[in-house]
């Protein structure tokens, strides 16, 4: 790997709560920057550090701070580990072939989605809030049975919730389609300089929080209208899911801070799928313990 490149993924780790409390999690447990990068327990172990960060623990602040300044300890490992062969692979780009769909909540029928949810309107609070389309369809990439998706499930500290039996399906992304690649914090905060708008707390679900993510501020958040207009899809990669998440990137036009999206996915603005294949409902939520995950038996961040 270029030098320069694996300092500057070494910084996004050493910078970011998702980053510093893999590298604790990895060091507790003695991992190798090898078995960090393990596909699917790579995949597990991003989700699980990103549970332990979770705005809405009680002790979040101090959690972070502990994450942000123990983290620092372990540069040898960062620097090791973004040049560990296999890491590649979580800040690839979107493998168009790979993608699962799983019916959220039973809100979509992926099947039968006709007109497709292409946002057309201003943001809802909701959107403001979430930084997410309030009705949308995303896949995240499938590697040996699993997904990012699926992992969150799994580690249970998400807000992705299921109804069982839950219909899924592979799809077949077009060639054709724009997708937007999300790798670090620095991405977002460029798709929301060209396609946001500034948050005001009377736009946001909850207004009467001000401690919290999102609860009242004046940060740039996507609007989806905009993003529909030049993309087809946004890619948020494990890479940028473990590094972005709640990292504040300011500029001259305003901040941006990647909070509230789940695993790594693509949430699809327009229809671009050339194959839809059902596969067999989900009818309940994987075992975690049919993957070899390394867990350390207390919580980041504690005394």
């Amino acid at each position: 790997m270029d030098h320069t490149l694996a300092n500057r993924r070494a910084r996004e780790l050493l910078r970011s709560p998702g980053g510093c409390a893999l590298l604790l999690r990895a060091a507790a447990a003695d991992l190798t920057p090898a078995e960090i990068v393990e596909p699917v327990p790579g995949m597990h172990l991003v989700s699980g550090v990103i549970g332990e960060i979770s705005p809405w623990n009680g002790d979040h602040e101090r959690v972070v701070g502990t994450v942000l300044r123990e983290g620092q300890r372990h540069r040898a490992l960062a620097e090791a580990l973004v040049r560990e062969p296999g890491v590649e692979r979580w800040w690839a780009p979107l493998d168009r072939d790979r993608q699962v769909w799983i019916e959220p909540e039973s809100h979509i029928d992926l099947a039968r989605l006709d007109p497709f949810p292409t946002p057309d309107r201003p943001p809802t609070r909701h959107e403001v809030y979430a930084q997410h389309p309030e009705v949308s369809v995303t896949t995240s990439t499938e590697v040996d049975g699993w997904t990012s998706q699926l992992a969150d499930l799994v580690s249970g500290f998400g807000d992705w919730h299921m109804d069982y039996p839950a219909r899924r399906a592979r799809v077949r992304i077009s060639r054709d389609a724009r997708v937007f690649e999300v790798v670090g914090a620095e991405d977002w905060h460029r798709l929301v300089v060209e396609h946001g708008v500034r948050s005001q707390p009377d736009q946001t679900v909850h207004p009467d929080i001000d401690d919290q993510p999102w609860g009242a501020n004046d940060g740039l958040v996507p609007e989806w209208r905009s993003v529909a207009g030049a993309w087809d899809g946004v890619h948020l990669t494990l890479w940028g899911y473990l590094t972005a998440t709640q990292v504040r990137v300011m500029s001259e036009a305003g901040w941006s801070e990647l909070w509230s999206w789940e695993g790594e996915q693509t949430t699809w603005l327009r229809p671009v799928f050339d194959e839809v294949v059902p596969m067999a409902p989900l009818t309940a939520l994987p075992d975690w313990r049919d993957v070899r995950l390394p867990r350390h038996p207390s919580r980041l961040g504690q005394p």
